[in-house]
């Protein structure tokens, strides 16, 4: 396919939404002509007039999780077609103890592929969601796997290759939280004051329906809506009491990043990231957070007054063109006059591994930078896709092979490309260890034990990578889910 041919498939409205359809007709085009779009995506504030959705909590016992199509008004009074795990959108948040187990029984009932990754805990090669074990139409998975790791909040999602995108955005997501006994020590914001909050940008019709149809151009840049939802719905409130609030947020969009801060420019206190507690809290005036992370954060209402609305918000920032440059308030917060946890905050929350580079084995460089000039990241020749060291994805090969509770530090360069990439790792653990170029800094969340790092254009992102327990075939992959879908994703062997 030719550059004329292309840009007229876009310009028609063309779009390819069957599964397998996507990656085809994109390797026909080898992206020779795509670079990022010159203008974001705008967002658009929705009307505060709904209560925020509180998602189902499961606690101990085997779980059915039913992939299947349902119905919910992400705007008030407009019914869109959605997918769930059983309920009106994402599944139950699950909560289990450090030393217990996950029983959940996937059963499908989408009429596609489709399997469940459990994002972020360090479970069996087998039960972690590669997209080659997949559950097909009318068919059933079982995951069962004990969990030996520190308090962390992760999350689950359907991981079918090319089909990755379409069914976390309409809806096949839910959370894990693991609870431990440090963490239960520190006597947290517990109860009505600790939220789960799921973040996903839509794009709706005029109906209010949502669609998941992205153009070549928006594989390239990521495929991002006007509307924010937070736990499935635009506008939500928590009416809740002063005090200290625990928020525990996921970015469960494909694409957009957010910035995240308060309206009223009272600090977020981030007390952890992907893989649990900071060492120490620190407070921050915003965090940027990318597709698959997570943040631990407290929002301190002690000294709101009862009435007093405050808004949690993502704001503009820099260093790319394709998103960034729109601010909408996405959470309302309206203070009553009861009281809430009004304890104060340990002045130390966790003790974190020795981070020791000498330890590490050996040192890899993956380019991810896909400069789309006579191939992605300079690596001409190839059949098109993204790409991870000019390599499309295949699903059966061997593409990084490390030891079973190895230690290795990787480097992410992204210092030629335009497009942003947060970079997930299955089946290990990272400590980010410095940025170059582009932002150059480290944030708040980035001092603690991560699994997904975000390199904006520009950037070099070297990390210290501790590989899990478990022999295997894990996955490493950009984790703006149009990029892996695309091919940007590489098989990691365990042995």
């Amino acid at each position: 396919m030719n550059r004329r041919t292309a840009v007229q498939l876009l310009s028609s409205g063309s779009s390819v939404v069957a599964m397998g359809g996507l990656p085809s007709l994109l390797s026909s085009c080898g992206h020779e002509a795509f670079g990022p779009a010159p203008t974001a995506v705008p967002l658009i504030e929705s009307p505060f007039e709904r209560p925020l959705p509180v998602l189902p909590v499961h606690a101990g016992g085997p779980i059915q999780l039913v992939a299947q199509a349902s119905s919910l008004d992400i705007r008030k009074g407009a019914s869109s077609t959605s997918m769930s795990y059983g309920g009106s959108i994402y599944g139950p948040t699950i909560v289990v103890r450090r030393g217990e187990g996950v029983d959940a029984q996937l059963t499908n009932q989408i009429g596609a592929d489709t399997n469940i990754h459990w994002h972020g805990l360090l479970v069996p090669a087998e039960m972690d969601g590669h997209p080659m074990h997949v559950a097909g139409s009318g068919a059933s998975l079982r995951y069962t796997y004990a969990l030996n790791q520190r308090a962390c909040h992760a999350w689950y999602h359907s991981h079918v290759h090319g089909e990755t995108g379409r069914q976390i955005s309409m809806g096949l997501a839910g959370n894990v939280v693991v609870r431990d006994a440090e963490e239960d020590a520190l006597r947290l914001p517990s109860g009505n004051d600790e939220f789960v909050l799921v973040l996903q940008d839509k794009r709706l019709d005029v109906s209010g329906h949502q669609r998941y149809a992205p153009s070549m151009m928006e594989v390239m840049n990521g495929y991002m809506g006007e509307v924010v939802t937070v736990n499935g719905i635009a506008g939500p409130i928590v009416t809740t009491s002063q005090g200290r609030k625990r928020l525990r947020i996921v970015n469960a969009s494909t694409a957009r990043v957010y910035n995240l801060g308060t309206s009223d420019g009272r600090p977020l206190t981030c007390i952890g990231t992907d893989q649990g507690l900071l060492a120490m809290a620190e407070d921050v005036q915003s965090i940027l957070l990318a597709p698959g992370e997570r943040v631990d954060v407290l929002l301190d209402l002690r000294n709101a007054v009862g009435g007093e609305q405050i808004y949690l918000e993502t704001r503009t920032f820099d260093g790319v063109t394709t998103q960034g440059k729109h601010a909408a308030r996405i959470l309302r917060f309206d203070v009553t006059t009861n009281k809430g946890d009004m304890s104060d905050l340990p002045t130390s929350l966790a003790l974190l591994p020795t981070l020791d580079p000498n330890t590490a084995t050996r040192t890899r460089t993956f380019d991810i930078s896909n400069t789309h000039g006579g191939g992605h990241g300079g690596h001409g020749g190839h059949e098109g896709g993204h790409t991870i060291n000019g390599i499309v994805y295949a699903m059966t090969r061997s593409d990084v092979q490390a030891a079973v509770g190895g230690i290795e530090i990787w480097e992410f360069d992204n210092t030629a490309g335009a497009e942003i990439h947060p970079m997930h790792v299955h089946g290990a653990t990272m400590r980010v260890l410095s940025r170059t170029g582009g932002r150059g800094i480290l944030t708040a969340p980035e001092r603690g034990i991560k699994d997904t790092v975000l390199c904006m254009p520009g950037e070099r992102v070297r990390a210290f990578v501790s590989f899990g327990p478990y022999a295997g075939m894990f996955l490493l992959h950009c984790h703006l889910v149009e990029h892996s879908d695309d091919g940007m994703m590489l098989n990691l062997e365990l042995r």
